[in-house]
């Protein structure tokens, strides 16, 4: 059972997804122009073939695997060798391709990871919320990421950016130093 913190740090993170959202849409919509849409392609945790991170400008967002470095280490021989992603039930979320549970490749193709500094920068929220910086030893305790999506009606794919947010529930070490762990994120937002 949680304890009383723990749910009282999740209710303030929730709460802090309105500002962040409502930040993030006036971000946007001040934002005239086209948007440039920046590719990344880098190994992460050894998965093969690399997937390529698309960040757009006209949303205050980063490369999901240059803010979460801990949790998204380039290879699997770091710290990180499995990352799982579960619903708000605890079961583990489905992909886009039936059938397949959903993974590593799916949060970097399809997620950005939101950007603070910009968004604090040019006075769209007034702080980072304390969860965006909690750790539970080296890892984010939470993930704040945007989720892409295609508004209907609009002939431009993945220009449109829900607010996502993942909470780590389980770090298992699978090795005997410890040095080695497999994590668990579930999603509450």
């Amino acid at each position: 059972m949680a304890g009383i913190s723990e749910v009282s740090q999740d209710s303030q993170a929730m709460c802090d997804t309105t500002i962040v959202g409502k930040g993030a849409t006036d971000y946007f919509f001040d934002r005239d122009g086209v948007a440039t849409i920046i590719p990344l392609e880098l190994p992460v945790l050894d998965i093969s073939p690399d997937t390529v991170q698309e960040i757009n400008s006209r949303w205050p967002e980063d490369f999901v695997t240059g803010v979460y470095r801990s949790v998204f280490p380039a290879d699997a021989t770091t710290t990180v060798t499995e990352i799982t992603f579960v619903d708000g039930d605890g079961e583990t979320l489905a992909a886009a391709v039936e059938g397949i549970d959903f993974g590593v490749n799916d949060i970097l193709a399809g997620f950005t990871a939101v950007d603070f500094g910009a968004l604090i920068g040019q006075g769209y929220i007034r702080s980072e919320p304390d969860s965006a910086s909690e750790q539970t030893g080296p890892f984010s305790s939470y993930l704040w990421l945007f989720e892409k999506a295609t508004s209907p009606g609009s002939p431009v794919e993945n220009a449109s950016r829900n607010l996502a947010l993942f909470k780590l529930v389980v770090v298992q070490k699978v090795s005997a130093d410890g040095e080695h762990a497999s994590l668990v994120y579930q999603r509450i937002i």
